[in-house]
Protein backbone atom coordinates (compact mmCIF):
# COMPACT_ATOMS: atom_id res chain seq x y z
CA UNK A 1 0.00 0.00 0.00
CA UNK A 2 3.07 2.48 0.60
CA UNK A 3 4.70 1.66 -2.30
CA UNK A 4 1.12 2.22 -4.73
CA UNK A 5 0.49 5.40 -2.69
CA UNK A 6 4.09 6.98 -3.45
CA UNK A 7 3.84 5.74 -7.30
CA UNK A 8 0.08 7.64 -7.34
CA UNK A 9 1.97 10.95 -6.30
CA UNK A 10 3.72 10.63 -9.68
CA UNK A 11 1.14 10.30 -11.94
CA UNK A 12 -0.19 13.21 -13.73
CA UNK A 13 -3.04 14.02 -14.56
CA UNK A 14 -4.62 15.36 -17.53
CA UNK A 15 -6.33 18.85 -17.95
CA UNK A 16 -9.95 18.48 -18.61
CA UNK A 17 -10.56 18.86 -22.36
CA UNK A 18 -12.71 21.55 -23.69
CA UNK A 19 -13.64 23.39 -27.37
CA UNK A 20 -11.60 26.84 -26.53
CA UNK A 21 -8.55 24.87 -25.75
CA UNK A 22 -9.02 22.49 -28.94
CA UNK A 23 -9.97 25.67 -31.15
CA UNK A 24 -6.88 27.49 -29.61
CA UNK A 25 -4.58 24.41 -30.26
CA UNK A 26 -5.92 24.15 -34.34
CA UNK A 27 -4.57 27.35 -34.47
CA UNK A 28 -5.14 29.71 -37.78
CA UNK A 29 -6.72 27.65 -40.95
CA UNK A 30 -4.20 27.23 -43.31
CA UNK A 31 -3.54 28.95 -46.55
CA UNK A 32 -5.20 26.28 -48.90
CA UNK A 33 -7.89 25.64 -47.38
CA UNK A 34 -8.48 29.93 -47.77
CA UNK A 35 -7.64 29.47 -51.37
CA UNK A 36 -9.96 26.54 -51.82
CA UNK A 37 -13.00 28.75 -50.36
CA UNK A 38 -12.18 32.11 -52.47
CA UNK A 39 -12.15 30.13 -55.16
CA UNK A 40 -15.30 28.00 -54.45
CA UNK A 41 -16.93 31.68 -54.28
CA UNK A 42 -15.44 32.98 -57.25
CA UNK A 43 -16.24 29.77 -59.24
CA UNK A 44 -20.52 30.41 -57.69
CA UNK A 45 -20.29 34.06 -58.66
CA UNK A 46 -19.30 33.32 -62.08
CA UNK A 47 -21.75 30.69 -62.65
CA UNK A 48 -24.41 32.85 -60.96
CA UNK A 49 -23.74 35.58 -63.48
CA UNK A 50 -23.90 33.12 -66.35
CA UNK A 51 -27.10 31.56 -65.72
CA UNK A 52 -28.40 35.18 -66.00
CA UNK A 53 -30.49 35.84 -69.45
CA UNK A 54 -29.48 38.48 -71.77
CA UNK A 55 -31.97 40.76 -70.97
CA UNK A 56 -32.04 40.79 -67.29
CA UNK A 57 -30.25 43.27 -64.96
CA UNK A 58 -26.78 42.03 -63.94
CA UNK A 59 -27.48 43.00 -60.09
CA UNK A 60 -30.83 41.81 -59.84
CA UNK A 61 -31.59 38.34 -58.35
CA UNK A 62 -33.77 37.18 -60.47
CA UNK A 63 -32.34 34.62 -63.42
CA UNK A 64 -34.37 36.00 -66.22
CA UNK A 65 -36.55 39.08 -67.56
CA UNK A 66 -39.29 40.14 -66.28
CA UNK A 67 -41.02 39.53 -70.12
CA UNK A 68 -39.82 35.61 -69.53
CA UNK A 69 -41.27 35.52 -66.54
CA UNK A 70 -44.64 36.58 -67.94
CA UNK A 71 -44.03 34.05 -70.71
CA UNK A 72 -43.25 31.44 -68.36
CA UNK A 73 -46.10 32.60 -65.94
CA UNK A 74 -48.87 32.32 -68.90
CA UNK A 75 -47.50 28.69 -69.96
CA UNK A 76 -47.79 27.29 -66.59
CA UNK A 77 -51.41 28.95 -66.62
CA UNK A 78 -52.20 27.40 -69.74
CA UNK A 79 -51.02 24.07 -68.35
CA UNK A 80 -53.58 24.56 -65.65
CA UNK A 81 -56.51 25.51 -67.82
CA UNK A 82 -55.88 22.51 -70.05
CA UNK A 83 -55.69 20.06 -67.14
CA UNK A 84 -59.19 21.41 -65.48
CA UNK A 85 -60.69 22.33 -68.61
CA UNK A 86 -63.92 20.78 -67.46
CA UNK A 87 -64.30 23.47 -65.08
CA UNK A 88 -63.84 26.19 -68.02
CA UNK A 89 -66.63 24.22 -69.57
CA UNK A 90 -68.43 24.32 -66.58
CA UNK A 91 -68.27 27.98 -65.89
CA UNK A 92 -69.16 28.69 -69.55
CA UNK A 93 -71.83 26.31 -69.53
CA UNK A 94 -73.68 28.19 -66.43
CA UNK A 95 -73.25 31.37 -68.23
CA UNK A 96 -75.03 30.03 -71.47
CA UNK A 97 -78.11 28.69 -69.03
CA UNK A 98 -78.38 31.86 -67.27
CA UNK A 99 -78.61 34.09 -70.28
CA UNK A 100 -81.30 31.65 -71.72
CA UNK A 101 -82.91 31.30 -68.11
CA UNK A 102 -83.28 35.26 -68.22
CA UNK A 103 -83.62 35.89 -71.61
CA UNK A 104 -86.95 33.33 -71.60
CA UNK A 105 -88.65 34.70 -68.76
CA UNK A 106 -88.78 38.40 -70.06
CA UNK A 107 -88.99 37.18 -73.68
CA UNK A 108 -89.41 40.31 -76.14
CA UNK A 109 -90.60 43.04 -73.28
CA UNK A 110 -92.69 45.64 -74.37
CA UNK A 111 -91.70 49.24 -75.77
CA UNK A 112 -94.12 50.89 -73.85
CA UNK A 113 -93.05 52.59 -70.65
CA UNK A 114 -94.65 49.89 -68.27
CA UNK A 115 -91.55 47.47 -68.98
CA UNK A 116 -89.03 49.72 -68.27
CA UNK A 117 -88.93 48.22 -65.00
CA UNK A 118 -88.15 44.91 -65.84
CA UNK A 119 -85.68 46.25 -68.64
CA UNK A 120 -83.33 47.84 -65.78
CA UNK A 121 -84.10 44.22 -64.25
CA UNK A 122 -82.15 42.27 -66.58
CA UNK A 123 -79.79 44.66 -66.69
CA UNK A 124 -78.81 44.80 -63.04
CA UNK A 125 -79.26 40.92 -63.45
CA UNK A 126 -76.41 41.09 -65.98
CA UNK A 127 -73.77 43.20 -64.26
CA UNK A 128 -74.40 41.61 -61.01
CA UNK A 129 -74.02 37.67 -62.06
CA UNK A 130 -70.92 38.52 -63.66
CA UNK A 131 -69.71 40.19 -60.45
CA UNK A 132 -70.63 37.42 -57.89
CA UNK A 133 -68.91 34.84 -60.63
CA UNK A 134 -65.45 37.05 -60.45
CA UNK A 135 -66.21 37.16 -56.92
CA UNK A 136 -66.13 33.02 -56.68
CA UNK A 137 -62.67 32.80 -57.90
CA UNK A 138 -61.12 34.44 -55.03
CA UNK A 139 -60.61 31.84 -52.54
CA UNK A 140 -58.75 30.21 -55.40
CA UNK A 141 -56.83 33.10 -55.60
CA UNK A 142 -56.07 33.01 -51.77
CA UNK A 143 -55.12 29.46 -52.12
CA UNK A 144 -52.06 30.15 -54.59
CA UNK A 145 -50.81 33.34 -52.42
CA UNK A 146 -48.98 30.62 -50.01
CA UNK A 147 -47.22 29.12 -53.47
CA UNK A 148 -47.06 33.02 -55.12
CA UNK A 149 -45.05 33.65 -51.99
CA UNK A 150 -42.70 31.20 -52.08
CA UNK A 151 -41.39 30.82 -55.74
CA UNK A 152 -41.32 34.55 -55.22
CA UNK A 153 -38.87 34.41 -52.46
CA UNK A 154 -36.86 31.81 -54.43
CA UNK A 155 -36.62 34.74 -56.73
CA UNK A 156 -38.38 32.78 -59.72
CA UNK A 157 -40.37 35.64 -60.71
CA UNK A 158 -42.20 38.86 -59.36
CA UNK A 159 -44.65 38.52 -57.36
CA UNK A 160 -46.87 40.79 -60.02
CA UNK A 161 -46.14 38.57 -62.80
CA UNK A 162 -48.28 36.24 -61.79
CA UNK A 163 -51.29 38.61 -61.84
CA UNK A 164 -50.24 39.62 -64.27
CA UNK A 165 -49.96 36.27 -66.83
CA UNK A 166 -53.60 35.19 -64.97
CA UNK A 167 -54.98 37.99 -66.46
CA UNK A 168 -53.58 38.23 -69.62
CA UNK A 169 -54.53 34.36 -70.34
CA UNK A 170 -57.95 34.46 -68.47
CA UNK A 171 -59.22 37.51 -70.68
CA UNK A 172 -59.60 36.30 -74.00
CA UNK A 173 -61.66 33.55 -72.44
CA UNK A 174 -63.51 36.13 -70.29
CA UNK A 175 -64.16 37.90 -73.81
CA UNK A 176 -65.90 34.60 -75.22
CA UNK A 177 -68.03 33.80 -72.14
CA UNK A 178 -69.37 37.57 -71.82
CA UNK A 179 -69.62 37.91 -75.39
CA UNK A 180 -71.90 34.90 -75.71
CA UNK A 181 -73.73 35.58 -72.50
CA UNK A 182 -74.32 39.02 -73.45
CA UNK A 183 -75.73 38.53 -77.18
CA UNK A 184 -77.79 35.46 -75.63
CA UNK A 185 -79.23 37.92 -72.91
CA UNK A 186 -79.59 41.00 -74.90
CA UNK A 187 -81.55 39.76 -77.96
CA UNK A 188 -83.97 37.03 -76.17
CA UNK A 189 -84.89 40.35 -74.33
CA UNK A 190 -85.72 42.23 -77.03
CA UNK A 191 -83.48 45.51 -75.74
CA UNK A 192 -82.35 47.88 -78.31
CA UNK A 193 -80.91 46.73 -81.38
CA UNK A 194 -77.85 49.13 -81.82
CA UNK A 195 -74.37 48.45 -81.85
CA UNK A 196 -73.71 51.35 -80.27
CA UNK A 197 -75.55 50.64 -76.88
CA UNK A 198 -75.09 46.70 -77.18
CA UNK A 199 -71.54 47.68 -77.14
CA UNK A 200 -72.14 49.96 -73.92
CA UNK A 201 -73.86 47.60 -72.38
CA UNK A 202 -71.39 44.38 -72.74
CA UNK A 203 -68.35 46.94 -71.75
CA UNK A 204 -70.10 47.32 -68.78
CA UNK A 205 -70.33 44.23 -67.93
CA UNK A 206 -67.14 43.05 -68.56
CA UNK A 207 -65.59 46.17 -66.82
CA UNK A 208 -67.75 45.13 -63.65
CA UNK A 209 -66.65 41.32 -63.92
CA UNK A 210 -62.68 42.43 -63.83
CA UNK A 211 -63.03 45.25 -61.14
CA UNK A 212 -63.82 42.78 -58.55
Amino acid sequence: PKANARSSKHLSIPPPFSAASAHHNSGPPSPTVESTKRANRASYVESAQREHGRHARPGSSYVVSVPAQVREVMRRRVQILRGDWAAQVVQFGTFVFQAVIIGTIFLTLDEATSAYFSRGGVLFFAVLFGALSAMAEIPALFAQRPIVHRQSRAAMYHPFVEGLALTLVDVPISVITMLVFGVIIYFLVGLQESAGQFLCVLSVVFAVLYYN
